[in-house]
């Protein structure tokens, strides 16, 4: 009789374990998004998804999320969660995501990609005002890349401040003198 219920008990144990849902990891979440984001960042990125990838769109979405109501301070999920709504035009929801992104290690390369998405997601809402001091902070990382004195450089221009402008529109011409761009906007301002 006891060995039938050892028996009993050990087949009651076993099937509860069988049963028991497998607790997430914030981790394997998080790259559960990073392998759906690859399979619509091409489209994603050039802003041309098709209607049939709307529902991957949501399911990255849920899987970063998912990551963060298990480790909120995971900033690599902030940073991948802002960068989705970046390049899905929900501006407003990127910019808390990428700000917690940007309390990484200052300069580390996770936090420059928070700093530059956050960057492109000030100017596409025309507000320039706030992307200046994240640019003046990652100059000091990226100091030969003529683009981020670009991106200053408009910043301050659009901001109403000239002199950083050419300022900056000078340094990104030094690095880069065929910088075109640059070039345009250094004339308007002369």
């Amino acid at each position: 009789m006891l060995r039938i219920a050892c028996i009993l008990l050990t087949f009651t144990v076993a099937s509860s374990v069988l049963a028991a849902p497998k607790t997430k990891n914030a981790n394997e979440e998080f790259n559960r998004g990073l392998r759906l984001m690859k399979t619509i960042e091409a489209p994603l990125r050039a802003g041309k998804l098709k209607p049939e990838q709307m529902k991957t769109v949501q399911e990255v979405e849920a899987a970063y999320k998912s990551a963060l109501e298990l480790a909120p301070n995971h900033g690599r999920a902030h940073i991948s969660l802002g960068m989705l709504y970046r390049f899905t035009n929900r501006f407003g929801e990127a910019i808390p995501h990428l700000e917690r992104g940007m309390t990484l290690k200052e300069g580390s390369a996770d936090w420059q990609i928070a700093a530059g998405t956050l960057t492109d997601v000030y100017f596409f809402q025309n507000k320039p005002q706030p992307a200046i001091p994240i640019l003046e902070i990652l100059i000091k990382y990226k100091p030969k890349d003529a683009q981020v004195h670009y991106q200053l450089g408009i910043a301050n221009y659009y901001a109403g401040k000239p002199e950083p402008a050419k300022k900056a529109l000078n340094q990104a011409l030094a690095i880069d003198p065929s910088h075109a761009d640059a070039k345009k906007l250094l004339s308007a301002i002369n």
